[in-house]
């Protein structure tokens, strides 16, 4: 059976409400108390009334359903990274870079700079990693949170984090689908807002093109509306590809392409042959994802191609896209695939930094707001 990893993003209702969501988000946080004495009671008192007052962000993971990670921000110009831990038999497969880079996305509108504390001892065993995001060295902290290891403190600009983030997108998307949506590369499509409109909802199945390859069978598509929306709409995969001539591609296609004749017969005027591409899996985003915000997030001008483009590593776009797929995880609930079965699980024996719950209270609550699969 394959491993089936969750993230939960805690809203202002569920810190008023105390939900299920909240009770794990503290348990797994109160299970540090032998080494941070008093966090259940900064837990009660800062933790949850910055969830409610949107000055603070949480996030729950699950595995198979029990809560096995948890992570906070602290959100203004001045952000601070609360807390991220990972169970030990899920730590490095990449799933703390794709905390770090939740919580930065989370902090950007506002941060000028971000900072944390930590051990000095994770500092040491985990240099690499807190550097690869900007954090070029450590102090030792003006408080001291910790038992038996010296606390440490470490600072950097926001734009370095940023930076950071951007290039590690991509690599986080050669491990994990995020929202149901694959990070890998594939194709970026301009299309006019009521088609893109129709292939999100899976009615217009087939898109033409003037000049397209075979090659492109089994890749994603992911569908840019043009103007008055300006916006990524969402993905879906090429499912095949036709050449034909424009007669045989309208009889063959017509009722799926979705369009007048009259429109057809414009765009095809003066081709031997056309492409249809048949698409399947539409999985539209929540709401489009529009470009200015896209410029805001990439540091990027970014204009959309007059046909198709390649998204590769070296593409503002592929970037754009990317973000684009994180930032359906920050806010809404969505459906997603389970983890890769290549992660490897600890036995059950095996002692754990994070001691799963007991079965009756470590398990997803049945109503699961914000909720996306890695």
């Amino acid at each position: 059976m394959s491993d089936d990893f969750t993230i939960a993003r805690l809203n202002p209702r569920e810190a008023k409400g105390r939900s299920d969501h909240l009770l794990n988000l503290r348990e797994l946080v109160s299970r540090k108390e032998y080494l941070y004495p008093g966090i259940d009671k900064w837990f009660d008192k800062q933790v949850i009334s910055g969830i409610s007052s949107k000055n603070r962000v949480a996030y729950v993971g699950y595995l198979n359903q029990i809560p096995a990670a948890a992570a906070i921000v602290k959100l203004g110009d001045g952000a601070k990274i609360c807390h991220i831990s990972v169970r030990s038999d899920l730590q490095n497969i990449g799933l703390g870079e794709v905390f770090f880079c939740l919580l930065a996305m989370e902090a950007k509108r506002q941060a000028n700079a971000i900072h944390l504390t930590l051990p000095e001892s994770l500092w040491k065993s985990k240099k690499a990693f807190f550097q690869s995001f900007g954090f070029s060295s450590a102090t030792i902290s003006e408080t001291q949170y910790r038992l038996f290891d010296q606390e440490l403190a470490t600072r950097t600009a926001f734009n370095n984090v940023w930076s950071a983030v951007l290039h590690k997108i991509t690599k986080i998307g050669r491990r994990f689908s995020l929202a149901g949506n694959a990070l890998t590369d594939g194709l970026l499509f301009s299309v006019r807002p009521e088609y893109g409109d129709m292939i999100m909802k899976g009615t217009k199945t087939v898109e033409l093109r003037r000049r397209f390859s075979k090659k492109w069978i089994g890749h994603r598509a992911v569908f840019y509306a043009t103007e008055p929306v300006s916006g990524i709409l969402g993905q879906a995969q090429i499912a095949d590809v036709s050449e034909g001539s424009p007669n045989r591609i309208w009889k063959q296609f017509g009722s799926a392409i979705k369009c007048e004749r009259q429109y057809y017969e414009n765009y095809v005027a003066g081709c031997k042959t056309v492409f249809a591409i048949s698409l399947k899996d539409p999985n539209p985003y929540v709401d489009p994802v529009f470009a200015g915000a896209l410029v805001q997030y990439t540091n990027r001008q970014i204009t959309p191609p007059q046909s198709y483009l390649h998204l590769h590593d070296e593409s503002g776009w592929a970037e754009a896209v990317n973000i684009s797929v994180m930032l359906q995880c920050l806010h809404r609930r969505l459906t997603l695939p389970s983890v890769s079965n290549a992660l490897s699980l600890a036995t059950q024996n095996e002692k754990e930094s994070l001691v799963t719950l007991p079965q009756a209270q470590a398990t997803v609550p049945s109503s699961q707001p914000e909720l996306f699969r890695l």
